[in-house]
């Protein structure tokens, strides 16, 4: 038998490390061989669980966290990874591997391959069987990814700046839905469409009101599911300290509707910044007394109003509030059962409290408010945002609330801020749900629309249905991208879809005032359809210089 010297030996191991491919050390590893396809075939981005399936797994336990999944447009090929949610291994059965499609792929057909370690060690990597039926597959599985976006309903036109009867800005766009209809509202015009969008009525506000001293602005439109009435109000332009509303006759806006004016604000003062709610037994109103510089609520005895007559009464919150405090609608509310109110905690920035306000004894000049101050993440004032050609040009206004949605014992609102999730950069709409079903208003959950980096998002609203999820609408613009409205809805398990309803088309030449709101209302004939009102602009920003859209939508299905 030859012999070898140590360094004969050496230099022989030496020779095999250079020589063997690197590639090749991975036949250490065991080879798994993948059905053809994931099961199931396809799915959506950042929702769809699929199955690896296949053969040769190694015995023992596999840890999920040691699995890596690779999604390619070729086989092998350059891949976007993520790791494995579950394991389950029957030896010669149903061998299986459970991920999630990542939320950041593109809609396409990608194929996906797999490698990791027991957890004693053992390696395992999908590779393609080398003989036999099969041959030359088996590293792969094929997957149909389709983008993650909401179920889109009717989406059309709503009022634009040439048809507003205006020529001012910002639209405050607001629209509800109810039965067959879909009522729009914005600076200053009133329309009225079935829900394909056929317009059945528009008219200007002014001349809506002008049995009560016409609209000066802030116009706001509610369905109230519990009379089936829609409300519309704004500030009167024959006093600005009074708030007009009016009541429709029936559950068909084409009826006809009741009018009068509120008082709000002190004599001589500004009712500014107006918001609007309800519970069984009120309709209630609240402004910035703009002379006194503290909100005021107006309560006003509904059973009287849906009858002709006005019966209100006037109190004061305790707590300073420069804007409006954001009372509820109260959908499913039960006689006798409190008012809800959401607004930032005072108005000192940055903040990191809300404030929830429950108002008992409501149809009284001498009501009962409880705040309870609930914490939540740091937020600041919002940045300004940047259009295509305007850096920093696109004016997002203050956080203030300016919807605030009541179901199953639950609030939601949203508003404009800079938050930690880019370093308060860029605005974002920030969004709270909040359980006053107990004793005590506790946060249940809270979110950032937060597309990415450079990208604001801004005037954002947000409503629950019936199985407790969550629609949404914001806009939303960057350098590369026109300002567009958005819809988007987040499902019990937290699943996140969005869709771009209006896509901007060019650019904002008067944006040192956008929004100044949007609105998102359910519709009460299904309970899972989200109808979303906001603010884009169109192909001629230089002379049309706003547009509003109308878009219905729901959470996908689970």
């Amino acid at each position: 038998m030859k012999r070898y010297s140590p360094l004969t030996v050496v230099a022989l191991i030496l020779f095999c490390l250079i020589a063997i491919p690197s590639g090749s050390w991975a036949l250490a590893s065991t080879a798994v061989y993948l059905n053809a396809a994931t099961a199931p075939s396809s799915g959506v981005t950042g929702l769809t669980n699929v199955n690896l399936t296949g053969s040769g797994f190694p015995s023992g336990v596999i840890p999920p966290g040691n699995v890596t999944i690779s999604l390619a447009t070729t086989c092998g090929g350059s891949a976007v990874t993520t790791t494995a949610l579950s394991v389950k291994i029957i030896v010669g059965s149903s061998d299986r591997i459970q991920f999630q499609i990542p939320a950041s792929l593109a809609a396409g057909g990608y194929f996906v391959s797999m490698s990791g370690t027991t957890g004693g060690g053992a390696s395992f990597v999908s590779r393609n069987r080398p003989s036999g039926p099969g041959a030359g597959t088996g590293q792969c599985s094929a997957l149909t990814v389709k983008a993650n976006t909401v179920t889109l309903g009717s989406s059309f036109e709503g009022i634009d700046f040439d048809a507003s009867s205006c020529g001012c800005f910002p639209p405050d766009p607001n629209a509800a839905v109810g039965g067959n209809y879909v009522v729009e509202v914005v600076n200053t015009q009133i329309r009225i469409f079935d829900k394909t969008g056929s317009i059945l009525f528009d008219e200007s506000l002014t001349s809506f009101f002008s049995s009560i001293g016409g609209f000066a602005g802030f116009p706001s439109v509610e369905y109230d599911d519990i009379a089936q009435r829609w409300y519309i109000t704004g500030i009167n332009d024959a006093d600005f300290s009074k708030l007009d509303l009016a009541i429709s006759n029936d559950a068909n806006p084409l009826d006809g509707f009741t009018y009068f004016a509120i008082p709000v604000a002190a004599s001589g003062h500004l009712a500014d910044f107006p918001k609007m709610g309800y519970n069984v037994d009120a309709i209630v109103l609240a402004a910035n007394d703009f002379g006194d510089g503290h909100t005021v609520v107006t309560a006003i005895d509904k059973a009287a109003a849906l009858s002709g007559s006005l019966v209100d009464y006037i109190s004061i919150p305790p707590g300073f509030q420069f804007r409006a405090f954001t009372p509820a609608q109260m959908h499913g509310a039960l006689p006798g059962q409190p008012m809800w109110f959401m607004v930032t905690d005072g108005y000192s920035f940055p903040a990191s409290t809300i404030r929830v306000s429950k108002m008992t004894n409501v149809l009284s000049n001498a009501p009962n408010y409880a705040a309870t101050s609930v914490p939540v993440n740091t937020f600041d004032f919002p940045n300004v945002a940047d259009q295509p050609g305007g850096p920093s040009s696109v004016n997002t206004n203050d956080p203030s609330t300016t919807q605030v949605d009541f179901r199953n014992g639950k609030l939601v609102t949203a508003l404009n801020a800079t938050d930690a999730s880019d370093g308060f950069s860029k605005a974002h709409v920030l969004w709270y749900q909040v359980d006053v079903s107990g004793a005590t208003p506790t946060l249940l959950r809270a979110g950032v629309i937060n597309p990415g980096p450079g990208v604001s998002t801004y005037f954002g609203t947000v409503a629950q249905d019936t199985n407790g999820n969550l629609g949404f609408t914001w806009m939303e613009s960057s350098l590369s991208e026109y300002v567009s409205m958005w819809v988007g809805s987040l499902d019990t398990r937290g699943n996140f879809a969005s869709y771009d309803a209006a896509p901007g088309q060019s650019f904002m030449a008067v944006s040192v005032r956008a929004g100044d709101y949007s609105s998102v209302a359910l519709d009460p004939t299904d309970g899972t359809t989200f109808w979303a009102a906001n603010e884009y602009i169109g192909a001629d920003g230089a002379n049309d210089i706003w547009n509003t859209h109308i878009t219905a939508f729901s959470a996908p299905p689970r």
